[in-house]
Parts: C-alpha cells; structure tokens; sequence
C-alpha cells in the first residue's frame, strides 16, 4: 500500500472514531438532563405532598374553646386584685364587729399607709375627742419649735418643761400637760389649720375638742410621714407615742410597732394609732360613746377589734 493510501485509510478511521465519540456524548447528555428532570419532578412531588400534608394537619386540628385560651393577668390588674380583697376582708371584721356591738356607738377607721386599702364604719362622725386632742396639740406645738417660735427646753406652768409636757401627755395622758399644749397650740388657730390639712371634723379649741375616726388616721398618717415636721420633731413624737403607758385596751402586736393614744372620757372610750411593720403599715381608730356595756367589757372589744383587723391585714 502506498504512503498516500496509508494516510487516508488513518484519516479514515479517526473521522469514524471522532463520530462515534460524538454519539456518545450526545447519549450522556441526554440521560444526564432526563435523569435532572425526573429528580426535579420527585423533589416537586415531595413538596406538593408536605404542603398538603401540613394543610390537612391544620385543618383537623380543632380551633381553642374560649376556655383553653390563656389568660394574661398584668401585674397591675393582679395588685388591684389583691387590694381590693384585702379591704373587703377587713371591711367584713369591722361589719361583724359592729353587728356584734349593736348597742354601742362605734366608729371605725383603718388605711392602709400606701393607700392599697381602706375600711370603715361611721369614718367621717363627729366625736367627743377626749384625750385624743393631746396628739394634735402635741403635732402643733411641735410645728412652732420647728419655726423657732417655742423652745422644747422652755418651761411650762406645770413646772414642767414643754419637751416633758408632750411626753406626759402622750404616754400617760397628763391633763394638765395636756391643757398646757392646747394653749400652747393655739385653738383657734389650729382649727383653722386642720381644715386646709382635710380634717373636717377636728377642732382643738373649747371645752370639749372634737375629732373624727378618719381625721385621727389622718393625723397619725402626717406625723409617721413627718408632713409640716422636721426630722428631730417627727422622731420625737413617735417615740412616745410607742412609749404608751395605757395599753388596756390594745394587744401586743409582737411582730410589729404600735404607736398609740388613747381617749377616755365619761362614756368615751377611744383608741387611735398606727400599727408600723416590715411589710405593711396602717392606721386605725376605734371612737366609741354611748355604749351600755362595762368598761372592762369596752376594752376588751376595742382589744378584739385591732387583733381581728391585724389578722385580716396579715392574710
């Protein structure tokens, strides 16, 4: 064979060889984008069945009953709750106690010093104040040593100095002191002075002063807060209101502070104070006249009355 014939015979067979190679090519392309299509349609399958799956599982799962929604509380709306159970709960004791004691003239005030709570019966009812009217006396001469207008060194007529007056006063209920610190406060003056304060039914002029059980929580209410007091006053005056020497007619409170002053006068029997503990503090006035019972039996009532009010509170 001839060198030319050679050459076409191998130009021959690589054309052959180049088609046959393209064939295939072709023929794994193909398979290749069949083979893409059909995973494409399995994936497309698999999605369409999940969604209709997840649609299915939606639809027969049955919509809440208006009892199995939660309830969200605020923390405000679960305080007013509790503070309005708490004066209910008192509010009961004092009802009880009153229809216990139908045959007395009974006044009954407790605030809560946060103002979470109040109760009351006949809160706003002009009474006798009997001794009552030496803590007010004591509150406003107090304001005139803070305004340097007296000294609590200055001498009485009693022979006593203005600081001693106020602490026989309020611990032992002094009458002389008393009466001292009544001319001392101003009558007239203090009167005018307890309306713009909002005790309506407080006098401290005449004879016979008069008070309210709720003008008494509000006295009480100042003088722990130290309203229209310096520090050194309000101290002072708190301390021997805690130094009470009258305590028939009150508990030991044990876990908590009772500054108190009492009343007594003919068939007046009253008790006004504030209860100070390390939760919560209130005031509370018991103001009583015309009562037919004997006085043991009228201490021990107003005794009863501040354990059962505590024990509410307490709760």
């Amino acid at each position: 064979m001839g060198i030319r014939q050679k050459k076409y015979s191998i130009s021959k067979k690589s054309k052959l060889l180049q088609r046959r190679l393209f064939a295939v090519r072709i023929g794994l392309t193909l398979a290749l984008v069949t083979i893409m299509a059909s995973g494409r349609f399995l994936v497309d399958q698999a999605l369409t069945f999940e969604a209709s799956n997840q649609s299915s599982a939606v639809s027969t799962v049955p919509n809440p009953s208006p009892l199995e929604v939660p309830t969200v509380v605020s923390k405000e709306s679960l305080l007013q709750t509790v503070e309005v159970s708490r004066s209910q709960q008192v509010q009961e004791v004092i009802d009880g106690f009153i229809a216990e004691h139908s045959d007395g003239d009974i006044a009954v005030s407790v605030q809560a010093l946060d103002g979470s709570f109040s109760a009351g019966h006949k809160q706003q009812q002009a009474y006798n104040s009997a001794s009552l009217y030496k803590t007010l006396a004591a509150y406003k001469v107090l304001q005139r040593v803070d305004a340097n207008e007296l000294s609590l060194s200055q001498q009485t007529s009693t022979e006593k100095t203005i600081e001693e007056c106020i602490e026989a006063a309020i611990t032992v209920s002094d009458n002389p002191c008393g009466i001292v610190l009544q001319s001392l406060a101003g009558g007239s003056s203090t009167d005018q002075a307890t309306l713009t304060w909002g005790d309506n039914e407080t006098t401290l002029s005449g004879y016979y002063p008069q008070t309210s059980a709720y003008d008494q929580n509000q006295l009480f209410a100042d003088i722990y807060n130290g309203n229209r007091l310096s520090a050194d006053s309000r101290t002072l005056l708190l301390s021997y209101l805690a130094d009470q020497k009258i305590t028939n007619r009150t508990p030991e409170y044990g876990d908590a502070t009772l500054y108190l002053k009492t009343g007594d006068l003919s068939s007046v029997i009253h008790s006004a104070g504030l209860v100070e503990s390390s939760d919560l503090s209130y005031t509370i006035a018991v103001l009583t006249d015309d009562w037919d019972v004997d006085l043991h039996s009228k201490y021990s009532a107003i005794s009863e009355i501040h354990v059962q009010i505590h024990e509410a509170i307490k709760q």
